[in-house]
């Protein structure tokens, strides 16, 4: 797999060379896909000898997406090391993400405000908090109208793709209970996903200033 021509421009420039040398030591596909409503990332072991499989949202910024890269190979790390015997994100999953985190903070990959964080973690052996890092990494985030879904009160309207418009609900976790209001189904979105706020519902013109 050519995984310098995939990434290479979904990653930090100095972060390419270790992340692609750890990808080629599995048999590993990368799907790079559109914004997702419930999450960022994930990994998929391999099914009857075939391959380990990663996605990950493609309109995410580069030190965003190294993150979540590195979230989902250090998924496939541990499965590797333990199968089915690790949680999660347990205690070795927690220790593959934060050497990863650590290695490319001392090649200088992070700004800063980031980096600091990250060892600040990594000295407690924790992984960096969630929010916190959103509210950083938000800094290198396009600047096109959108924002993140926790950032909207209950009750307001969204949009994640033109088609469809939301309903933000309650909080459950990081994640938040929302309802579609085409098709009247809920689904739980990640609270950090970029969505377009709007202020009118399906059908309707929207509301004009006097």
């Amino acid at each position: 797999m050519n995984y310098r021509k995939q990434l290479s421009d979904y990653l930090p420039e100095a972060s390419v060379d270790p992340v692609t040398g750890w990808l080629s030591q599995y048999p590993v596909r990368i799907r790079i896909t559109r914004n997702r409503i419930s999450k960022f990332g994930d990994y998929r072991p391999p099914v009857n000898g075939g391959f380990h499989r990663i996605s990950i949202n493609g309109d995410l910024n580069k030190y965003r997406f190294l993150l979540i890269l590195l979230h989902e190979l250090a998924h496939l790390r541990v499965w590797v090391g333990y199968g089915r015997n690790a949680r999660p994100h347990g205690p070795e999953w927690q220790s593959e993400y934060i050497g990863m985190m650590e290695i490319m903070a001392d090649q200088g990959i992070f700004p800063s405000a980031i980096e600091s964080h990250i060892r600040s973690a990594a000295r407690n052996r924790r992984c960096p908090g969630r929010l916190r890092l959103d509210r950083l990494l938000e800094q290198w985030d396009p600047v096109d109208g959108r924002v993140p879904l926790e950032s909207l009160p209950d009750g307001a309207l969204f949009r994640i793709h033109q088609k469809r418009t939301f309903l933000k609900m309650e909080r459950l976790r990081s994640r938040y209970r929302c309802k579609c209001l085409n098709n009247g189904r809920f689904y739980l979105v990640n609270g950090g996903i970029r969505i377009w706020q709007v202020d009118h519902l399906p059908g309707e013109k929207p509301s004009s200033s006097s």
